[in-house]
Formats: structure tokens, C-alpha cells, sequence
């Protein structure tokens, strides 16, 4: 009798401890629901850097910050002095005129119902009155920095002003840019005059220019 009794309490002990086996292997291991919600937050976790990264380096906007934009001397072109005679030098009033229009035209910057491409053409037009190439080119840029590839108006000021400074190339290429992103009657003319002037012996691009004139109603 007590042999048999101490077998069968052996054999409960051994039974005892398998499912305490068992139970504890069960504790530990995580459920497949568990695995894959951990999963997930480590994916999640590791492709929000990717995400805000891919966003950081996506294309710049079209429209470039104001005055970025550099006009560049063609090389063999120097300019020596960024003075030159304007229409308003020699009258004191009219200097004085166009420094109150400058500050008006500056107040303007932002309003609504006129452009600020045509507000820096415009200051660019008074520091021209002035003699004041620098200034002039500073604003024509600010207007080239918001449209250089669509209108040619401060394209052709740039090639006009650059004329004016003795930089002849850098005023030809400007010209035709303007001609190139705006091809009307007033640019085609512009450069035709130009041409004229600067490469008369130039009888191909002249040739091209009067045909561009004649055959342009706008």
C-alpha cells in the first residue's frame, strides 16, 4: 500500500511540474497579436523620419524668393562705374522728385492691385532717371526674380541699362532673352535698335530682327 501510494504521488509531482512548464514557456512568449502590434509601432516608428525627410527634399516652388536672382556678366565685359548721366542729373527738382516717387512706389510692395514685378519696373525706371545703375539693376533683378521666364520687360531694361554701363555682350544676351520669353514688336525693336547700334556688321541678326519687327502687329 505504500508503495503504491508514493508511486502515485510521483507520478503527480512530475504531471505538476510538466504544467508548470507549460504555463510558465506561455507567460513568456508573447501572443501573435502582441508580436504584430510591436511590429508595427517599430514600423511606424522607423518611416516617420522617412516620411517628414521626403517632404523636406521635395521640389522648391516656382516662385523664388525676392532679389535671389543674379544678372551675370558675360565674360570679357567689365563695368566701370555704375554711374552714368540721367535724364533728371542736371535738375535738383527732378532728383528730388523721383527719390519721393522711389519711397511712394517702395509703399506699394504687397498692395493689391498692382504687381510687384511692376512696382520694382517701376523704381527700377527712376534710379534709370537718376544715373543710378546700381540701384537700377537691384530692382530689375527683384523683378526678374519673380518672372524671368515668362515676361521680357525687365530682360530688355537689363539689356538697356547694361548698354548704358559698357557692357555690350551682357546687354545683347539680355535682349535676346527678352526676345526669347516674350517675342513682341517692342522687344524684337529693342534689339533691332541695339543691334544697329553695337553689331551693324552683323547684316544675319539684323536681318532677323526687321523681318520679327515687320511681321509683329503686337
Amino acid at each position: 500500500m505504500t508503495q503504491k501510494w508514493l508511486i502515485a504521488a510521483a507520478a503527480i509531482i512530475v504531471v505538476a511540474g510538466g504544467l508548470w512548464l507549460v504555463l510558465s514557456n506561455r507567460a513568456a512568449a508573447p501572443s501573435s497579436e502582441q508580436g504584430n502590434g510591436d511590429l508595427n509601432a517599430t514600423t511606424t516608428a522607423s518611416t516617420t523620419p522617412v516620411t517628414s525627410s521626403s517632404t523636406q527634399t521635395q521640389a522648391p516652388s516656382n516662385n523664388p524668393v525676392s532679389g535671389s536672382f543674379v544678372v551675370s556678366l558675360v565674360t570679357g565685359d567689365t563695368i566701370k562705374s555704375w554711374d552714368f548721366t540721367g535724364a533728371y542729373n542736371s535738375n535738383s527738382q527732378l532728383q528730388a522728385k523721383a527719390q519721393t516717387e522711389i519711397t511712394r512706389l517702395k509703399g506699394t510692395v504687397g498692395s493689391n492691385g498692382v504687381t510687384n514685378y511692376d512696382i520694382y519696373i517701376s523704381i527700377a525706371n527712376q534710379y534709370d532717371l537718376l544715373g543710378n545703375g546700381k540701384q537700377e539693376l537691384t530692382y530689375l533683378e527683384k523683378a526678374l526674380s519673380i518672372d524671368s521666364t515668362h515676361t521680357g520687360l525687365a530682360w530688355s531694361n537689363v539689356g538697356q541699362l547694361m548698354a548704358k554701363l559698357g557692357a555690350i555682350k551682357t546687354a545683347r544676351q539680355a535682349l535676346e532673352r527678352s526676345v526669347a520669353v516674350e517675342p513682341t514688336k517692342q522687344s524684337h525693336q529693342a534689339l533691332l535698335d541695339f543691334l544697329k547700334i553695337y553689331y551693324p556688321t552683323d547684316s544675319a541678326a539684323v536681318a532677323k530682327e526687321q523681318a520679327a519687327v515687320n511681321a509683329s502687329s503686337n
